[in-house]
C-alpha cells in the first residue's frame, strides 16, 4: 500500500535511531515513488485548459490546484 509506505518513510526520517533519519525526500523523489507520472498530470492539465481552467501541478506529482470560473467546472 503506497499510503502505508509513504507514512512509514515519513516516520523513518523523523526517528533518531533509524538509518533513514533526516534522509528527506525531495519533491521529485516523492513524485517518482508516490506521485503520478508527468504524462498523467500533463494530460489533466491539457484537458482542464480546454475547459477554461488553470492548473498548477505541484512538483511532487500528488497535488493539482485547479482555478477558474464555476460555470466551467460543471
Amino acid at each position: 500500500n503506497n499510503l502505508q509506505e509513504f507514512f512509514q518513510q515519513a516516520m523513518d526520517v523523523n526517528t533518531p535511531d533509524n538509518l533513514q533519519f533526516k534522509n528527506y525526500l525531495t519533491p521529485s523523489d516523492i513524485q517518482s515513488k508516490y506521485g503520478q507520472p508527468s504524462t498523467v498530470t500533463n494530460s489533466w492539465k491539457s484537458y482542464l485548459k480546454k475547459n477554461h481552467l488553470r492548473t498548477l501541478v505541484y512538483d511532487n506529482g500528488i497535488q493539482l490546484t485547479v482555478t477558474g470560473k464555476v460555470k466551467y467546472i460543471d
